[in-house]
């Protein structure tokens, strides 16, 4: 639950008031992000049957009610763009991802090799070729199929070493014969 207030770094989870998440929010500048990070581990954010009952308990920081109000509430900045990411989408409270709160659903999928490709192009625009050679003769979905997180990282961490970010990346998608 992370968002950045000026050169700060605040975690929702950590919040003990709804007056605390009305303040962070108010902070946020007009048409400004607001990013708020594996929510589905927030309790205000599960369905209220199974958490707070949408109000807020002694000690357990932000209610259902005010993260709605903070999403679409009187002191939500104008044009605010607030992006929620989950890994368990049917957690949450319905109310959070309803149409006006959630207007887009996206779902990252694990990437097919033409987007392994293209990350790997981005990351060393110069070697295009290798990519190729790293899914040339292959279906289009890799044998091992990655995280996109897991290929970003193997090639951010090896930026200035594409010798062994290729054999990484091949090692990941396990593709046999490609180092």
């Amino acid at each position: 639950y992370l968002c950045r207030r000026e050169d700060h770094v605040i975690t929702i989870g950590d919040l003990k008031e709804d007056s605390s998440l009305v303040d962070l929010v108010r902070s946020v500048r007009s048409r400004g992000m607001l990013l708020l990070e594996d929510v589905d581990s927030y309790a205000a954010a599960q369905d209220r049957e199974e958490s707070d009952g949408g109000t807020k308990e002694a000690g357990r920081g932000i209610s259902t009610s005010a993260l709605l109000n903070a999403l679409d509430g009187v002191v939500t900045p104008h044009g605010l763009i607030t992006i929620m990411t989950t890994n368990h989408i049917e957690k949450l409270d319905p109310a959070l991802i309803r149409s006006g709160r959630a207007d887009r659903v996206i779902k990252l999928d694990l990437p097919t090799w033409h987007e392994i490709s293209g990350l790997w192009n981005l990351f060393f625009p110069g070697q295009a070729g290798r990519a190729d050679n790293l899914v040339m003769g292959l279906d289009e979905e890799p044998i091992t199929r990655p995280s996109q997180a897991a290929v970003s990282e193997v090639l951010k961490r090896n930026w200035d070493f594409p010798d062994t970010a290729y054999s990484e990346l091949a090692a990941l998608c396990e593709v046999e014969g490609s180092t």
